[in-house]
């Protein structure tokens, strides 16, 4: 898993950036984000709001949401310092996946 495509957000509020997350078997999500809670900078799942709530709209167990909002912040503290935006285009590409089954 990686991060790809990081974009510093310039809307007003708790967003600070945008990002999109690429899984070993090539497979693009968008919609994730940094966000500055109570308790700091986290990295939020993607979500849609329904009513007055934000539910998840992709799920992962928790050791997964931690890499995840590790290797986010880590990416988000470059960019926050000025280093250079990497884009997927930028990056090598991944290895491919050990087994050719699909997980659905």
């Amino acid at each position: 898993m990686r991060i790809v495509d990081m974009r510093r957000s310039d809307m007003e509020g708790n967003i600070k950036a945008f990002f999109k997350v690429e899984t070993e078997d090539g497979l693009v999500i968008d919609g994730f984000k940094v966000m500055n809670g109570k308790n700091g900078l986290f990295a939020s799942m993607p979500s849609k709001k329904v009513g007055e709530k934000f539910i998840e709209t992709v799920t992962a167990p928790r050791e997964v949401k931690d890499k995840l909002s590790r290797l986010a912040l880590e990416e988000y503290k470059t960019l926050d310092a000025g280093g250079p935006q990497p884009t997927a285009r930028d990056l090598p590409p991944m290895p491919p996946p050990q087994d050719t089954d699909l997980p659905f």
